[in-house]
């Protein structure tokens, strides 16, 4: 579900988490987790934070007289959550509470500030805005869903995308002459980080799964295998792979037709690797069991290892150096607003 509260839209965007990693820039196309991946497993957490209570005060901060509340937090949280792929665990609660509280009052510092700086954006622009997160939802219904899920009124909502949208404007206006990466930067980054700019033998993999839980009986893994069998046999037949993944697959990946991008050797179980490689593009597996369960492979394309030419990656390098100084300026102008604000937390 899209976010729609003011903290994803521009916190999250524009200030945490916005510099690519040095994956992205071996590989700029994005690919959907395997199934060999656990989305939820993110990079180890700080164990270092102030306890936080179970019972949150009413107001959990005020910043230059304003207030932040709790259902406004809770939603900063939910946000998180989202981006990490799960709720939050007991043994991280502290410090992901700490971190969501720590964006929330960086928006709410850059939020004033474009308000004292009297930034200006026309009604049409916000407009627009809007049909576009409209857009992101098939009807009606389910856009006044997610809104009631987030806790929001669509009014709200405009009011938090004009603030989101002044903050941008300002912080591109602070910090825009700032980013500077010369042809220089580009090369030396390349030269320095080699070993990264070397690709794999990789392979286009789609794939159905139908999930089964490795503590199972006989019983249910027979009927799980007939249910791939019969997708199999539906196959075949000549239905299509993508909308039979959409439909019956129990993977994340079934929402894109059951395509998992181009997969390199160590990255899935030993036992769909193995077939995954082995398959010419388009052509089907026999049901393949897993420790997941059962899967109905498709090939695809099959990319050589190599190395990226240096022209092949300028300007992608460009991209995440410039996007590590915007990070880098944008993190300097927020602490600079800290000194100059009153902060007060309340746990």
């Amino acid at each position: 579900m899209t976010n729609l509260n003011a903290t994803s839209l521009v916190v999250v965007t524009l200030l945490f988490g916005t510099t690519l990693t040095l994956a992205e820039v071996q590989s700029p196309t994005s690919q959907t987790s395997s199934p060999a991946e656990n989305p939820s497993l993110q990079e180890p957490l700080s164990p270092v934070a102030k306890p936080v209570p179970l019972e949150l005060p009413e107001v959990v901060a005020r910043v230059n007289d304003e207030e932040l509340d709790r259902e406004e937090f809770e939603r900063a949280v939910q946000d998180i959550e989202m981006q990490t792929g799960g709720a939050v665990l007991p043994s991280e609660r502290d410090v992901v509470y700490r971190q969501a509280l720590e964006r929330l009052i960086s928006y709410h510092l850059l939020a004033q500030e474009s308000k004292n700086r009297q930034i200006v954006v026309s009604t049409t622009e916000v407009q627009q805005r809007l049909a576009r997160i409209r857009l992101q939802y098939q009807t009606e219904e389910a856009f006044q869903q997610a809104l009631a899920e987030r806790k929001i009124t669509f009014d709200e909502l405009q009011n938090e995308t004009l603030a989101d949208m002044q903050i941008a404007e300002m912080v591109k206006d602070e910090v825009s002459s700032l980013i500077a990466v010369s042809d220089k930067n580009i090369e030396d980054f390349y030269i320095q980080n080699a070993p990264e700019f070397k690709r794999a033998e990789t392979v286009q993999v789609s794939h159905i799964l139908i999930r089964v839980d490795q503590n199972a009986d006989e019983q249910t893994k027979r009927q799980q295998r007939t249910v791939c069998e019969v997708l199999l046999r539906r196959l075949n037949n000549g239905e299509n792979f993508a909308t039979l993944a959409s439909q019956y697959s129990h993977d994340v990946s079934g929402k894109n037709g059951g395509t998992l991008g181009f997969i390199s050797r160590g990255e899935l179980v030993p036992s769909i690797e193995k077939v995954a490689f082995a398959l010419a593009p388009e052509e089907l597996s026999a049901v393949v069991e897993s420790p997941f369960g059962f899967h109905i492979i498709r090939g695809g394309e099959k990319r050589l290892a190599r190395t990226v030419p240096f022209d092949e990656a300028r300007t992608t390098i460009r991209g995440f150096l410039e996007e590590q100084v915007r990070q880098e300026e944008t993190d300097t102008f927020i602490e600079r607003l800290k000194v100059l604000a009153k902060i007060e937390i309340f746990f």
